[in-house]
């Protein structure tokens, strides 16, 4: 085993055992018969430092050692040599340690850790050393099933707020892939290939969190999944893995493209509507279904003119392309049920030049939609003569689709072939034409819960039949004049003349109660009536589009009738989707409806602030305190605009009544901390991030603060607990990181510790001037001048000026005996504060040791 173990080139790491310590539990746990174990990890010198007497006993004896006062076995975890944990057990009070247990215990760890050091070789890749594809499938079904409402689709809405700190219920996928790597091997051989794929798998492992899972899935394809991080987090990551080095392994990479597929759960399984994607199946099933729309991404990525990063939900709103021209104005494209496509969408229709710019043709409004392609039907052609062709673009038009009636005035009545009754164009022209001169009248969609999911799972013939059984089921009582269309493959329309709101929210609530009783499917139902407020006879089947998506979030066999709660999910969409002005129009139209909606008032008012129209945001938060002045959204908003307006007074009495009112809200408590911090009430700032450390288990950005809070009132000792639990939870804070090597470095003990720490944040964050000012120094109080000097060169040439870095590089000049050099340093200090003792001292001593070799004295400042 031995042989076999060395020949796989793969040793267990302190973080295998992090990760699997449960393993060394059961197995120890099932001859102690004792289940409070503790596992002291060995991966730094501090954690060494950390343990105690009878633990460093252990471990140096490399055997167990028993404290019999208090009952602790503690047993070193050693591994070919290689120090890994220290493992401590509470044992009963009358528990006596027979000497023979001794080497048993010790062989249990052994075999514990042969068994997981195979199961680690089973689900690593050898080329790269990331997890496999077997592991990652294990890994995505595990997280995925620990997500909390699953299935459900989104909230119900609440008010956006600034700076939340709260996790994203969800996770990302992210496919990276080398374009055409084949081709790469054929050119430059496997070796070469794999080196690229190396350093790409290099760049991603570095770039992503510890809570990630960097995995290696084909050839030339790498997978990230991001557990509790959205969308967005997934982009900027692969905008940053986007700038790979030109080199790995002290050689020149050869040329690569990289194209990046993005998917989220639970953002992209919902449609355009808001409405929740039912995935039949286990989580395995979920899993699969995610990993294929990242796999339609990374296509998309790998041959669009765009850019090499595309997402899910980009492929339905720019990913289009015309795949044939039928007769009779119809085309095909590339966009199926697969990516959201649905019947009745409309898309311009854009010829995509070679610098990228796009020249709109007309509209396709989708009349056949199967699961990756789409029939479409061309309307509104700018130029009638116009020569529409293969490759052309498509791109998801929200405002034809809410106004479908000016793109079909020259459409002939069509009829659904099952229903017999008008379809989705021949219910909007006969809408158009039923509207004019009506007083008022209602439109109600129906839709069938989870429609896609039964005709996948039951076929077509039993789908059908349910659709027309609710068909039937709604005939029997449709008001006279009402006017029946099939809007979409799982959605009704129903026109009533003549019905206010409450005649016609009477007859759907009867209509769902017979669809609950004799239907098999439950259906949702969304409707709007006219007159209502602002809105014109042509926005209401918007209106209704609008209340069915906010039936949505109360679940299946749901009814709502549009009102300002359905404006205000329709204004989060738009925010979500980074569309501020649409989302500001929805919110006023909201407002119209409600002006004392407090939760549309929260939203609009963080809209305003996003576009920095901090006055209009504060009006906006301020109407909800006068409506309701305990209202802990406002003033935490509040305080986070007055905070981007400069008044941090005004934002440090903000946050404390946020406090006052909910002392438990932990996004409060940290942004008190954060405007304490900056007026330097340092004392307010400590005790808030205390609190807020104690609310949750928040993660490192708390740690931090704290630790610089504590440092500013020189309680150094507890700084570096602070600064130690940042990195403890998060290894790649190299804030955190480069402040802890420089509190070592004032304690001057561990200067070793020091230099490793601050030698890290450089490798993690090559860009800061701070970081390497910090190495210079840990470098010089270890003598290593030369290097020092270097890393003072580059904080400079990165653009860093301060007295302290010119004083700094003098120093260590001078060290070298270039005293000309050192006192140029000196002077360089001064010039930028002439006060600065420490370097008018300094260059008074460079002066009288020149002078003492006989050169030319120093300047007296």
């Amino acid at each position: 085993m031995k042989e076999f173990f060395k020949r796989q080139g793969i040793d267990l790491e302190v973080k295998d055992v992090a990760r699997y310590a449960r393993v060394l539990i059961d197995d120890l746990s099932a001859v102690l018969n004792c289940e409070d174990f503790r596992v002291h990890l060995l991966e730094t010198t501090d954690q060494k430092d950390d343990l105690t007497k009878a633990q460093k006993l252990a471990l140096t004896e490399k055997k167990l050692f028993f404290e019999e006062a208090s009952q602790q076995l503690h047993l070193p975890v050693i591994y070919n040599g290689q120090p890994l944990a220290v493992l401590s057990a509470v044992l009963p009070g009358s528990f006596e340690l027979p000497e023979k247990f001794q080497p048993l215990l010790m062989a249990i760890i052994k075999q514990s850790l042969d068994k997981l050091l195979l199961y680690i070789i089973n689900i690593t890749d050898r080329e790269t050393g990331l997890y496999n594809e077997d592991y990652f499938r294990a890994y995505l079904k595990r997280e995925l099933k620990s997500l909390s409402g699953r299935g459900t689709g989104r909230n119900f809405p609440r008010p956006l707020s600034f700076g939340g700190e709260g996790d994203y219920p969800g996770l990302t996928l992210l496919l990276v892939e080398i374009a055409e790597f084949s081709d790469l091997t054929s050119t430059y051989g496997r070796i070469e290939a794999n080196r690229a794929l190396r350093a790409v798998a290099q760049k991603l492992g570095k770039t992503a969190s510890p809570s990630d899972c960097v995995v290696r899935l084909s050839s030339g394809r790498l997978g990230l999944v991001m557990p509790r991080r959205d969308l967005e987090a997934g982009i900027e990551l692969a905008k940053t893995v986007q700038k790979m080095p030109s080199s790995y392994e002290n050689q020149e990479l050869p040329q690569m493209r990289l194209g990046f597929g993005l998917a989220s759960y639970p953002l992209d399984f919902t449609d355009e509507y808001g409405q929740a994607e039912t995935v039949t199946g286990d989580d395995g099933d979920l899993a699969e279904a995610l990993s294929i729309k990242a796999e339609l991404a990374l296509r998309l990525a790998l041959t669009n003119e765009e850019g090499p990063i595309f997402t899910f939900g980009k492929i339905l709103k720019k990913g289009g392309r015309v795949i044939q021209v039928l007769p009779l104005n119809r085309i095909v494209v590339n966009l199926g049920w697969a990516v959201g496509a649905r019947v009745g969408q409309v898309f311009s229709l854009n010829e995509v030049s070679a610098g990228n710019e796009a020249t709109f043709k007309g509209e396709v409004i989708l009349s056949e939609v199967e699961e990756n392609f789409a029939v479409g039907q061309m309307t509104n052609l700018l130029d009638p003569l116009s020569r529409v062709k293969a490759g052309d673009a498509l791109a998801l038009s929200q405002s034809a689709r809410e106004d479908r009636s000016a793109s079909l005035k020259e459409e002939g009545e069509r009829l659904d072939p099952l229903l017999r009754i008008p379809d989705h164009f021949g219910f909007v022209k006969q809408l158009d034409d039923q509207m004019k001169g009506q007083e008022k009248f209602a439109i109600m969609l129906i839709r069938v819960d989870g429609y896609d999911s039964y005709r996948q799972t039951m076929g077509r013939i039993l789908s059908d039949q349910q659709m027309k059984g609710l068909y039937d089921l709604l005939q029997k009582d449709m008001p006279e004049k009402a006017v029946a269309g099939r809007f979409s493959a799982d959605c009704l329309a129903i026109l009533c003349p003549g019905l206010d709101e409450a005649s016609a929210d009477a007859l759907a609530e009867a209509w769902l109660e017979q669809v609950n009783n004799r239907h098999a499917q439950t259906v949702s139902f969304g409707l709007a009536a006219y007159p209502c407020g602002i809105f014109t006879p042509v926005d209401t089947l918007t209106n209704a589009q609008k209340a069915l998506e906010h039936a949505s979030f109360f679940g299946p066999g749901s009814k709502v009738a549009f009102d300002s709660v359905s404006l205000n999910i329709s204004g989060d969409k738009l925010f979500e989707s980074g569309d501020l002005e649409e989302a500001i129009a929805e919110y006023e139209k909201a407002l119209k409806l409600n002006p004392n909606d407090l939760n549309v008032l929260n939203s609009l008012g963080v809209c305003y602030g996003h576009q920095h129209n901090l006055d209009r945001a504060l009006e906006c938060f301020q109407r909800v305190l006068k409506l309701e002045p305990q209202n802990l959204m406002a003033h935490f908003n509040q305080g986070f605009a007055l905070s981007m307006a400069g008044r941090k007074e005004e934002a440090l009495e903000s946050f404390r009544r946020a406090v006052e009112i909910d002392e438990q809200n932990f996004d409060a408590l940290f942004q008190l901390g954060m405007i304490a911090l900056g007026l330097e009430r340092v004392d307010e700032a400590v005790e808030s991030f205390e609190r807020a450390e104690r609310v949750k288990d928040s993660g490192p950005v708390v740690y931090k603060y704290l630790g610089k809070s504590l440092l500013q009132t020189g309680r150094n000792d507890e700084a570096i607990k602070a600064f130690k639990a940042a990195v403890r939870i998060d290894p790649r804070d190299a804030d955190s990181m480069s402040q802890l090597g420089v509190l070592f470095m004032d304690k001057g003990t561990d200067l070793e510790v020091a230099l490793s720490l601050t030698k890290q944040s450089v490798e993690l964050d090559q860009s800061s001037a701070l970081f390497r000012e910090r190495l210079a120094r840990a470098l010089h109080a270890v003598g290593d001048l030369a290097e020092g000097e270097a890393q003072y060169r580059l904080a400079l040439e990165m653009g860093a000026q301060s007295r302290e870095l010119h004083h700094y590089l003098g120093q260590i000049i001078k060290e070298q005996g270039r005293l000309d050099e050192a006192a140029e340093c000196y002077k360089r200090a001064l010039a930028l504060d002439p006060e600065y003792r420490p370097a008018s001292q300094a260059l008074q001593e460079v002066g009288e040791l020149l002078l003492a070799r006989g050169g030319e004295p120093q300047a007296e400042t």
